[in-house]
């Protein structure tokens, strides 16, 4: 299953996205993205309100036409969307939470985010808390303030906490034992934002991947 149906009304359809799926096309062109495969389910095309990175999983939204997709990015805009993710990291924080404000650009060479002078670059607030600490690992609840690409991932990769199997921000660091190969450790467990036609408040979810619960009750074994 590359999605399942979270909610669905009139104004806009929530998914819980696989890892490992495109949210949209790249300029290669690519077929059969997130955007493709939900539009063939509602059959209309439906409009991009925001995305995941292809190996994050979890909550998005997509609005059922343009005045919708206005009114949710206006909402994003104005900070009025609180965005939720586990994710489970190399090693644990000294602290038990925390808030990373970091000013992001990006490599021309790689295309990887990296963190600038400020000023230089996007504004990127990130919080995190320490939900449990395991053997070479930690899960913690992390909330998005600001959200810009890879956010998260490099954020915690500054703080020396890299996100299990990011290939791309935690090179540096050996392979947890325990860990699934070729998965990564981030999930978007809710979404909280008001209704595009109501303003009533809406509260989505995508549990926590099996993989994720199976690896923390492993790792718990080893302690």
């Amino acid at each position: 299953m590359r999605f399942t149906i979270v909610y669905e009304d009139d104004a806009l359809i929530a998914v819980d996205k696989a890892a490992g799926v495109l949210t949209v096309p790249t300029p290669r062109r690519e077929r059969n993205t997130l955007v493709d495969l939900v539009s063939a389910h509602v059959r209309r095309r439906v409009v991009v309100v925001h995305r995941l990175d292809r190996d994050t999983s979890g909550v998005l939204v997509f609005a059922k036409g343009e005045a919708f997709a206005r009114a949710l990015m206006d909402a994003w805009h104005r900070h009025k969307a609180e965005r939720r993710y586990d994710g489970v990291v190399h090693g644990a924080p000294a602290r038990d939470e925390g808030e990373i404000r970091q000013h992001l650009g990006t490599d021309a060479r790689t295309l990887d985010r990296r963190v600038v002078r400020a000023g230089a670059g996007e504004l990127a607030v990130t919080r995190f808390r320490v939900i449990e600490r395991v053997r070479g690992a930690a899960l913690l609840d992390v909330a998005l303030e600001t959200g810009r690409r890879n956010q998260i991932r490099v954020a915690l990769a500054s703080l020396g906490h890299p996100i299990l199997g990011d290939l791309r921000y935690a090179r540096a660091f050996p392979p947890h034992p325990l860990w699934p190969r070729g998965l990564l450790g981030l999930h978007a467990r809710t979404l909280a934002l008001a209704h595009p036609r109501t303003g009533a408040p809406l509260l989505l979810t995508a549990p926590t991947p099996p993989a994720f619960t199976r690896f923390l009750d492993a790792a718990r074994a080893r302690r």
